[in-house]
């Protein structure tokens, strides 16, 4: 005979046989149907906790049980790359090119390798009849990090993406349940060839869903802009063209990416998730992106790169001729960037990161438009061979304070007619940073975490003069970077511009200056192509320049050690 124990919701009343006991022992669960051996428990949530018992195995409380409360969030993301190029008539939904080819895999790509059933991914999800918006784009992966601590992560699971732009459960429609204590959290969303992004503050996450946007501002991930791109319909997304996953898009996703040209599937390099890689996967998504980078839980500083000694060539990355400048109206510093090797080779693509002090410059100075990435004809990047060896300079924000300017290869090896990396430094570009406030110190060096290196290749073929291709004829990573900064430092004087007026301007005939004059040694005057025309050693209070035609010029005043430009327009 069975012997049952019932509990009420006002009472306990125990019938027991085979000299079983019963002793105070701990909480376990409520609300249920347990047995033990010939021994079952029938009871209820109900009064308050007055005892705890245990029988066998089993471990009863009498009264309220406190069930464990699963938090549930829904987050929704859009990923630039499914956005861009919608399905006419659904222009507010992401493409879901990968389920309708049946290539989203039923286990998940990510850590847990949680697995979906495989109606899942029908159109209309598991029922066959749900609404478009609610098919399946591809799957993300989704963290709760530590209030206290960003760095850490509370929790984390696999999700599936809607077109819509909706996280949900591995069911296809459900709201994401973590288990785990109710409270304030960090909810940080990840894609395979994205970047990731995480909640610019905490929210109080409980058993009621909470649903958290990152898809209507810039502000609603950390970073802002740099975490999340404007499509220019009202919507943010994630910025796409991570194919190596290391937080950052940079000059290597863009030539891994070109040796993969052609091929097809479920793969990292199909940044617009249509299965096929092409193109359009570098040039629309990763190369306007080079720079961009994870604005959350960075790799660490202070690891280092070791190679053998025959990797590959040695390059030093430096500054030269670092002057402060100023137009008439603004000042600027002003700076070469100057490369060498020791061995000669032809320079292919490449990218170099830039720290600053934003209270000289502000913060995003690639955003606000207060830096210019310039290559003169006499520098590498200038090189013309009919057409210009070099293009898509690309310069973006990787922080509020590091810039990164990138160059590809736009003609073949073969029409770069010598080596134009050898073991004299050459100037490869030029770069001139309007001054929030020229009082203070540009402390401009490159970016030398293990993270940014290793950007540069040497050309890619052919070796005939023709345009270039990466696919069939690729350059080679150059793994052994370093880099001196001293050049960007700026003379004692420099950093204070000379009090000096020109005026007036416009003018028709005479240019009169005011100011710190006796500094002078020379001035100069060029033409906004940078002709030079004019030359000044001397008599500098009164300038006339009625020989010179009616347009704008560049004025350079120098003492010798410093060089001052201003603009002046000829009437």
């Amino acid at each position: 005979m069975q012997t049952k124990i019932t509990l009420l919701v006002s009472s306990l009343i125990v019938f027991m046989s085979n000299a079983q006991t019963i002793e105070k022992y701990s909480i376990d669960s409520g609300g249920a149907s347990i047995t033990s051996g010939n021994i079952e428990l029938l009871y209820t949530i109900g009064e308050v906790n007055v005892q705890e018992s245990s029988a066998g195995n089993i471990n009863l409380s009498e009264g309220f049980i406190n069930a464990q409360v699963f938090i549930k969030i829904d987050p929704i993301v859009f990923l630039q790359g499914s956005a861009i190029n919608p399905n006419v008539g659904e222009e507010t939904l992401m493409r879901d090119d990968l389920r309708v080819a049946s290539l989203i895999p039923t286990t998940s790509p990510y850590a847990d390798a949680a697995i979906a059933v495989g109606t899942v991914f029908n159109l209309g999800g598991t029922s066959g009849s749900g609404l478009a918006q609610d098919d399946i784009v591809d799957w993300v992966w989704v963290e709760l990090r530590d209030q206290a601590n960003s760095a850490t992560v509370s929790a984390s699971q696999s999700a599936l993406l809607q077109r819509d732009g909706d996280v949900v459960s591995v069911d296809g429609v459900s709201p994401l349940s973590f288990n785990i204590t109710s409270g304030n959290y960090y909810i940080a969303v990840n894609h395979r060839n994205n970047l990731g992004i995480i909640s610019t503050t905490t929210f109080g996450l409980s058993g009621t869903t909470t649903v958290v946007d990152f898809t209507s501002s810039s502000t609603a991930a950390q970073g802002g802009t740099n975490a999340l791109l404007n499509l220019g319909n009202g919507v943010f997304a994630t910025y796409t063209g991570d194919y190596d996953g290391n937080a950052q898009i940079q000059n290597t996703d863009a030539t891994s990416v070109i040796a993969l040209l052609g091929g097809s599937g479920y793969n990292n390099a199909d940044m617009d998730t249509n299965s096929q890689i092409q193109n359009t996967d570098v040039n629309n998504l990763i190369n306007p992106s080079i720079g961009k980078g994870q604005q959350f839980a960075k790799i660490a500083s202070g690891d280092s790169k070791t190679y053998s000694v025959n990797a590959a060539h040695n390059i030093i990355f430096s500054f030269a001729n670092a002057q402060n400048t100023n137009d008439g109206t603004n000042d600027f510093y002003e700076v070469d960037i100057l490369i060498e090797s020791d061995q000669d080779f032809k320079l292919g693509s490449g990218q170099l990161y830039f720290n600053y002090n934003t209270a000289a410059f502000g913060t995003n100075v690639s955003a606000n438009g207060t830096i210019a990435y310039t290559q003169p004809t006499n520098y590498v990047l200038g090189a013309v061979n009919v057409l210009a060896i070099y293009g898509q300079f690309v310069q973006n924000d990787n922080t509020t304070s590091r810039v990164s300017l990138s160059w590809q290869q736009a003609l073949s090896s073969g029409a770069i007619t010598t080596n134009n990396v050898t073991a004299t430094p050459a100037l490869l570009f030029h770069i001139k940073i309007q001054y929030l406030d020229v009082a203070q110190s540009p402390t401009v060096c490159f970016e030398q975490d293990p993270l940014f290196l290793d950007q540069t290749f040497t050309a890619c073929g052919p070796t005939t003069f023709a345009t270039v291709d990466c696919t069939n004829f690729p350059g080679t990573q150059l793994l052994n970077d370093s880099f001196n900064c001293t050049g960007a430092t700026l003379g004692l004087d420099d950093n204070e511009l000379l009090n000096i007026v020109l005026f007036p301007n416009p003018t028709k005939d005479i240019v009169y200056i005011n100011g710190d004059i006796n500094k002078l040694k020379q001035i100069d005057f060029y033409t906004i192509t940078g002709q030079h025309i004019l030359t000044v050693n001397k008599n500098f209070r009164e300038i006339d320049i009625s020989g010179l035609e009616s347009a704008m010029y560049f004025v350079k005043l120098s003492t010798g050690e410093t060089i001052q430009t201003f603009k002046i327009i000829k009437e």
